[in-house]
């Protein structure tokens, strides 16, 4: 068979590659850190490479390539290895098979402003949002309202290493506060606050194909993330009731834009209209959470496979019973946090992101590389 390179271990990493080994497919794992604990899969080969961003990682990529007869298909799991592939994807593509639009459409749709305008352009449903890069910004305009969600425009590696993903903001003190604190490490994006707790949080992962109509879609809706109200998804499950209706705005909207590939599209439904709105897409990646979709019997990452490949879509689903996907750790830490119960609804069945019984070694690393930090914490303490 044809092989699969998935560019980023991690759970989103895992999760693509637990979903292409459901069908057979030789995958080859690559990430920095050979001792990740979700590099201890038993369902890929192993590489590493000293960077996943820049022209590191596509030179690194074209080295990779000369080992296989066929041209493999390409995943991508980080934003900043997206970044480097969409400006070199003339080279990418010559030895890889991959689907993504030109540079100029990636970095409207990564850019949180960008996406903003062609949102609005296109008629789509989106807070309202302003731009503000300094203090001195908010002199000529304020947040669209109080409280407000803020967030960088494009996260930037400075930026990452000292803040959080978003922040909810009360007021313009505490805006005030906050971009003194970032002091231009990233442009930043105040967007209206919607009401509603982490289980109005919806998204809609797909793959798309190259041509119009091709396309294997998956709802969600998340229970909890982590940190509350701002953060990545802790746990989520399927969302039937909600799937006809964000599965027609996400592929309208990336009708309209002209977007094929794998992605998806995050929404929320305001607590107190019902409305639906559109917070954000995930572009040229996988989700951090992807693999929901394939324990539910969508499985996005062999859609995806199949469609480089040309192949019907059609195998990629298979009928599947209700199954809640679960970041153990900080699914668990939310509720602490929240002083809340760990609940989940009934009649699903709990997948957790590391622990598989036919995959057990990334939880079981995980688990040790946890006790021995605690080992060595204890020590340092005495």
């Amino acid at each position: 068979m044809t092989p699969a390179v998935v560019v980023g271990a991690e759970i989103n990493g895992l999760g693509v590659v637990r979903s292409l080994a459901r069908k057979g497919v030789p995958t080859w794992l690559v990430d920095r850190d050979p001792t990740n604990p979700t590099m201890r899969t038993r369902y890929a080969t192993k590489v590493q490479m000293s960077s996943l961003a820049g022209a590191v990682v596509i030179d690194s990529l074209l080295r990779l390539r000369a080992g296989f007869e066929a041209d493999p298909v390409l995943f991508l799991t980080r934003e900043d290895t997206v970044a480097a592939v969409s400006r070199d994807l003339h080279r990418i593509a010559s030895c890889y098979r991959i689907s993504m639009p030109d540079d100029r459409l990636m970095n409207q749709l990564g850019d949180k402003l960008g996406f903003q305008t062609l949102a609005q352009e296109h008629g789509f449903p989106i807070p309202r949002a302003v731009r503000l890069k300094t203090l001195e910004d908010l002199s000529a305009t304020d947040a669209p309202g109080y409280p407000c969600v803020l967030k960088p425009v494009v996260k930037t590696p400075r930026y990452s290493a000292r803040f959080s993903k978003a922040y909810k903001v009360q007021n313009r003190g505490q805006l005030e506060k906050l971009l003194g604190e970032i002091d231009g490490a990233a442009e930043m994006i105040a967007q209206e606050w919607i009401e509603g707790g982490d289980d109005q949080i919806y998204f809609c992962l797909q793959y798309r194909a190259r041509e119009p109509g091709a396309t294997v879609s998956f709802t969600g809706r998340k229970l909890r993330s982590w940190p509350p109200a701002t953060g990545g998804t802790a746990s989520c499950v399927p969302a039937p009731d909600a799937a006809r209706e964000l599965g027609r705005l996400t592929d309208a909207f990336f009708t309209a834009v002209g977007y094929f590939g794998v992605g998806s599209m995050e929404f929320k439904r305001d607590a107190r209209t019902g409305r639906y709105l559109m917070i954000e897409p995930t572009v040229g990646r996988t989700d951090f959470q992807e693999e929901i979709a394939t324990l539910n019997g969508v499985n996005i990452p062999y859609a995806a496979y199949c469609g480089e490949l040309g192949r019907s879509l059609d195998d990629a689903v298979d009928p599947a019973e209700g199954a809640a996907w679960v970041a153990g750790r900080i699914d668990r830490w939310s509720c602490r946090r929240q002083a809340i119960a760990r609940r989940f609804p009934p009649g699903v069945r709990r997948y957790d992101a590391l622990w598989r019984l036919a995959d057990p070694m990334p939880w079981w690393f995980a688990t040790a590389g946890r006790l021995q930090a605690r080992l060595r914490f204890g020590r340092a303490q005495r």
